[in-house]
């Protein structure tokens, strides 16, 4: 049980932090 809701808490943990970067190389003037 705690398995899975550790995997899935790291899932969202990485999608969180690739959309972030994402966002933040998007914006102008930042590299």
């Amino acid at each position: 049980m705690w398995s899975v809701h550790w995997n899935s808490t790291v899932l969202l943990s990485k999608k969180l932090y690739l959309v972030w970067t994402t966002v933040w190389l998007g914006f102008p003037g930042n590299s």
